[in-house]
């Protein structure tokens, strides 16, 4: 079986990633900090969003280097989002102020709403989604 960290899902609005893991160990988050950088540098100028709702435990650690990489991008004007939180992670994420740091909503509709209104009526038809390296056009809705 394929073992990744990450699966990036199609979204018109952000680039959406979705963390894979149950745990976000050392090994994991290093992978996932390399996956998310990678998805960055070819989806520019839209937030990123992890959805954790399959993350069930992070050691302190593997927090740390989340911080790290959500300072690096906001460092470079981008956005990292953390969406469907498990309701113990988030309370830990909450208890440490980490929250202050790492910003936080339920969903990525959430996060869509968030963003400026003329961002959010952009054309459908441009849609694309990255698949293993390649970028395939998606069927219209």
């Amino acid at each position: 079986m394929f073992d990744t960290a990450t699966e990036i899902l199609p979204h018109e609005h952000v680039l959406l990633i979705r963390v894979c893991k149950p745990m976000l160990d050392e090994a994991t988050m290093r992978k996932l900090v390399v996956d998310v950088r990678a998805a960055a540098a070819k989806r520019t100028g839209v937030p990123i969003v992890l959805d954790v709702s399959r993350v069930h435990f992070a050691p302190s650690g593997s927090l740390g280097l989340l911080v790290q990489l959500a300072q690096r991008l906001r460092l470079e004007g981008r956005r990292l989002v953390l969406i469907n939180l498990d309701p113990h992670l988030l309370t830990t994420i909450r208890v440490t102020h980490l929250d202050s740091v790492i910003e936080i909503h339920d969903s990525v509709d959430q996060v869509v709403t968030s963003l400026p209104k003329s961002v959010q009526k952009s054309d459908q038809h441009h849609l694309v989604a990255t698949v293993v390296g390649q970028q395939l056009p998606l069927a219209d809705h």
